[in-house]
């Protein structure tokens, strides 16, 4: 039974193979140097986002102390002048111009006030605004509201007087059946027990719902002057500390009140009473963030991203201090890493692409001397060297026997 002849492999000319090599060692070394590259420079980008996160911290800590040191500077320097009474208008209108010039100085500040022990209190309030002069039912023209508590044994008259911008009385009115009472306020309670300057915890304002703080001083002892500080300029600095689109950078209290963002209009929540809004609330990688560890930071998974998270507590913000949170995130931070991985790549496609022809035609250089004793060898090969003939002489030597033979055979017959 004849077999069937089996399939020879196909076999590619000897410069295919080494082409292809050189084709796949190029390609591999390209790939290596890129991910070399990439790895390199996201080292190198989260080394300095390190350095990053803590020129911010120190950038925050100047803020923070450039918005609470004038206001303590301010009330050590009017504390001695607060010294006198306030019972007379004289004396009233001397107050009342010490404390506009200071509020015009410092734009941050919300009123000024003293406090005594008897439950007196005297406060200055800019209407900075139509918002606040509506909300007092100020005169058009009011630039400065006088607020005056006289406690006469049990009984407490109270009267809010407006001024313009040049200290002309504008207005006048009673307010009847007033309740406040300094000597019920934090502020007062610390300021008496407490020697130098006290800083309460940040807070909403009932009267302006601004997110600030109350710093006071003891004067004497019937006394504490106290002001009101704004807090809004933070969250206006914090937008400069954003490092990404997303990044999300808080100042927040011990208590996870959020205290500056970036997204200020969101930090309080107004259910009834206004209070301040939730840390964790504000967005869900904060969410996340609040949950987990108290001191969590450095590389972290948070809602389904990674992150870059960097923490820091200052000595300003009341006797539990500000809180700082960073959290960046890693493929943003590093998207400069991933458009330099991206143009290697096209880089050494582009090389690849050049180096092809060259590669192809050195392999054929390198095998053109290979493939010529090949074939001489072939050739060869083909040539069999042929037996030599016998000679003729040999045949010719035997016939005479034969025809002997033949001779010898016919005269017998």
């Amino acid at each position: 039974m004849p077999t069937m002849p089996t399939a020879q492999p196909r076999r590619f000319p000897s410069h295919v193979y080494i082409g292809a090599m050189f084709t796949l060692l190029l390609m591999l070394a390209s790939l290596m140097s890129g991910l070399f590259n990439y790895w390199q420079t996201s080292q190198l980008i989260l080394s300095s986002s390190n350095k990053l996160f803590s020129r911010i911290e120190q950038n925050v800590q100047q803020d923070l102390t450039d918005t609470y040191q004038p206001v303590r500077h301010l009330l050590s320097l009017i504390a001695s002048a607060s010294r006198t009474t306030i019972d007379s208008p004289m004396h009233r209108h001397q107050t009342l111009a010490m404390f506009a010039q200071a509020l015009r100085d410092n734009p941050n500040l919300a009123s000024l006030y003293l406090g005594f022990e008897n439950g007196d209190f005297l406060m200055v309030r800019p209407l900075r605004s139509e918002a606040l002069r509506r909300a007092f039912a100020a005169p058009p023209r009011a630039a400065y509201q006088m607020w005056r508590i006289k406690r006469l044994g049990a009984e407490a008259v109270s009267e809010s007087q407006f001024f313009d911008e040049a200290l002309n009385s504008l207005e006048q009115r009673m307010n009847p059946a007033e309740q406040y009472d300094p000597r019920d306020r934090a502020w007062y309670q610390r300021a008496r027990s407490e020697a130098g300057q006290i800083t309460t915890a940040p807070y909403v304002f009932f009267s302006s719902h601004a997110v600030g703080t109350t710093l006071a001083l003891r004067v004497g002892s019937d006394r504490v002057i106290a002001a009101d500080l704004m807090l809004a300029g933070l969250s206006a600095t914090l937008i400069k500390h954003q490092v990404t689109p997303s990044t999300q950078v808080l100042l927040y209290d011990a208590a996870g009140n959020a205290i500056a963002y970036p997204e200020s209009d969101r930090l309080i929540v107004d259910h009834g009473t206004s209070r301040l809004a939730r840390a964790a609330d504000l967005s869900p990688s904060l969410g996340e963030l609040f949950a987990g560890e108290p001191q969590a930071s450095g590389r972290l998974h948070l809602a389904r991203r990674d992150w870059v998270v960097s923490r820091s507590e200052f000595h300003e913000g009341g006797p539990d201090r500000l809180r700082l949170a960073l959290l960046v995130p890693e493929d943003e931070l590093l998207s400069d890493a991933c458009h330099i991985l991206w143009q290697s790549a096209l880089v050494s496609l582009a090389v690849l692409l050049l180096c092809l022809p060259i590669g192809w035609l050195v392999s054929r250089m390198l095998v053109r001397p290979l493939a010529w004793p090949g074939s001489r060898g072939q050739y060869h090969s083909q040539l069999q060297v042929q037996p030599p003939a016998q000679p003729a002489v040999a045949d010719s030597g035997n016939r005479p026997a034969t025809r002997i033979h033949q001779r010898t055979t016919h005269r017998g017959h």
